[in-house]
């Protein structure tokens, strides 16, 4: 205890020197009743929690975070407050009051029987189309079914009171609201936060409304977060896809709330051609924004889509979705580790569309500022070539529009076009300075320490035999010439090869070389041994797109997939990307999981209980916090 308090002095100490007295409000925070809130309060009510008191008859001065309890957040919001530091909750405001459930079914609502969810046994409670405009709790002990698109909205984004929706820890929401005139969204306007802290042991799931075996891609509308960050548009506002509602502002540091253990799927709605909703569509949000342990799964369009902004990202998974896993545009930046992306080929959109990473500066403005640049590190992207009826899969890392940014510590496999695709001369200077020289100084468009494998050929199918594609040409730097650099110095799977007849030029592809050669040489590179929980399914079948392709399982199964490498042989030695990004953690593997590490898709299944129900009843993809189920 006495540590504890050396602890809280000290910080003490450093608010003296930093804060600002703050005008007092009503029954909260002016501890000493002086009629200012001070560093003197801030002490008062520290020594009040260190002794385990709540200040008696002025426990309303001192329950600053207005949860009716008296403890260390409500300290911790009050220093922040002192000394100027953003917190998910404005002074002197909590968590909002708990909604009730018990009503009645609505509208013919396929997972309702009398006013329980047929699925998890609990009360309902309706969530309609609205503006919500105070902060709310939704608790665990309901099941919550958004029937229309639904705001949440702060009058003042910059000075607040900022909206918070407090989600439970353990909760199941339902997007039950169709089509397009009224969908079933969750938006989150700038101003407004999430406050979803999921747990290993207490996933929040963000699914369809219909019944299980006949959910879909594009059921609902899924989740927005329009923060207050940085987006190269003008007077840097944009106005979302698909719901037309503004974000942006050029405050880096702000935040749309905490989202942790939380999984999104069966969304993404299409308006019309290239105006969709994804799964997670994350629109200016900035680095207040915690971010981690977060799945898109079976979406219509995008499954994680970065509309600018300047949010980290740690643990994000993509999987099942009909376009891209993570796409990105509109002056992003921001450090994103440990992301895991899969194709199902059938949902897929049919053209050759759908990428690992599709990667934009502005489509409006190659040049536009400021510049997307966000860092990836440690990512496995899995294609779908082998099981795609749609012929959708096209490259791994796709690189276009003028973006700056990279890959590190990453591995590629299995995509119809190739691993990497430098898509066009607005982008290429990035890349290279020289057809003999890289890029050496921000911004900077850099891929190293990845490993390609089995990716391209020509037939429906592909043979895999091309690791890179894009530009043939171009003062900068052809796409071959870029691929052939990162090859011999910055540790990219050597998989590109030379004109026949002119041997000193590399090539992608035939169409690289003058007319009549060919590209002799492509490689399949390196096999990165991905092991699959599923290899006993098949004899023989270890690899995901193998086993799929055969029908052996139907579809996604429940079970959790292990892609942990099970040879590390051949294999690019790992960059520290901390020396990257501080924000990154120091890993000495490539791809998204550590060989000899844990798998971090695996959780326990739930089996507490809420209210008289015990969870072992529940389907099995609502029992933890991935889930590969494609209906």
């Amino acid at each position: 205890m006495r540590k504890w308090k050396t602890m809280i002095t000290a910080l003490g100490a450093v608010v003296a020197v930093a804060g600002t007295p703050l005008a007092a409000h009503a029954g909260c925070g002016d501890i000493n009743k002086n009629g200012t809130v001070d560093v003197a309060d801030a002490l008062a009510l520290a020594n009040t929690i260190a002794a385990a008191g709540d200040c008696g008859a002025g426990k309303a001065d001192c329950d600053v975070r207005k949860d009716n309890v008296v403890d260390i957040q409500d300290l911790t919001n009050l220093v922040a407050q002192l000394a100027g530091i953003k917190t998910l909750f404005d002074a002197c405001t909590g968590p909002g009051a708990v909604v009730s459930c018990n009503d009645p079914c609505q509208g013919g609502d396929p997972t309702c029987s009398g006013n329980k969810d047929t699925d998890t046994g609990l009360p309902i409670h309706y969530v309609p189309a609205q503006t919500i405009t105070a902060n709310q709790t939704w608790p665990k002990t309901c099941s919550i079914h958004i029937t229309g698109t639904v705001f949440i909205q702060t009058a003042d984004p910059i000075k607040g009171p900022h909206t918070v929706i407090t989600i439970e820890p353990g909760i199941v929401i339902k997007g039950a609201g169709t089509g397009t005139a009224n969908p079933a969204v969750l938006i989150f306007e700038p101003g407004s936060k999430i406050d979803a802290q999921g747990t290993a042991a207490l996933p929040i799931i963000m699914t369809s409304g219909q019944a299980i075996g006949t959910r879909d891609i594009g059921d609902w509308g899924g989740l927005l977060l329009n923060g207050r960050s940085t987006v190269n548009r003008p007077g840097c506002i944009n106005t979302a896809e698909g719901i037309p509602a503004p974000y942006g502002g050029c405050d880096a540091t702000d935040s749309s709330g905490i989202a942790t253990y939380v999984r999104v799927e069966f969304s993404g709605i299409e308006f019309t051609p290239n105006n969709e909703l994804n799964v997670w569509t994350l629109n200016g949000v900035g680095t207040g924004t915690v971010l981690h342990h977060i799945q898109a799964n079976s979406g219509f369009d995008d499954a994680i889509e970065w509309f600018g902004g300047t949010v980290n990202t740690k643990y994000f998974v993509s999987t099942a979705s009909g376009d891209d896993g993570f796409d990105y545009q509109l002056g992003t930046t921001g450090a994103k580790q440990y992301g895991f992306m899969m194709q199902y080929g059938p949902h897929l959109q049919t053209g050759n569309q759908s990428r690992g990473i599709e990667a934009d500066n502005s489509e409006f403005g190659f040049d536009d500022l400021p510049r997307s640049n966000p860092k990836f590190c440690n990512c496995t992207w899995i294609g779908s070539r082998d099981n795609d009826p749609n012929l959708g899969s096209e490259g791994g890392l796709f690189w276009r529009r003028g973006t700056a940014g990279g890959a590190t510590n990453g591995i590629v496999t299995n995509f119809r076009e190739s691993c990497i695709k430098l898509n066009d001369t607005g982008t290429s200077p990035f890349a290279c300075t020289n057809p003999t020289t890289l890029n050496p100084t921000e911004p900077q468009l850099l891929v190293q320490s990845t490993l390609c494998f089995d990716n391209g050929g020509t037939g429906a199918f592909g043979t895999g035999n091309r690791q890179c594609s894009g530009i043939t040409s171009d003062t900068h730097c052809s796409a071959s010439q870029w691929y052939k650099l990162l090859a011999a110095s910055k540790q990219v799977t050597p998989g590109n090869g030379t004109c026949s007849v002119t041997t000193t030029t590399p090539c992608c592809a035939s169409s690289d070389c003058p007319s009549g050669e060919t590209c002799n040489g492509l490689s399949v590179g390196t096999n990165p041994n991905l092991g699959s929980t599923w290899g006993n399914t098949m004899a023989g079948a270890t690899r995901w797109d193998q086993v799929l392709a055969s029908g052996g399982m139907g579809g996604y199964p429940n079970t959790v997939p292990d892609v942990r490498p099970t040879s590390t042989a051949g294999f690019p030695t790992a960059v520290d990307c901390h020396q990257i990004d501080s924000f990154f953690d120091t890993t000495n593997y490539v791809g998204a999981f550590d060989p000899n590490g844990t798998n971090w898709l695996e959780t326990p299944l739930r089996t507490d209980t809420v209210g008289s129900v015990n969870t072992a009843t529940w389907p099995l993809s609502f029992r933890r916090w991935i889930s590969l189920d494609i209906h």
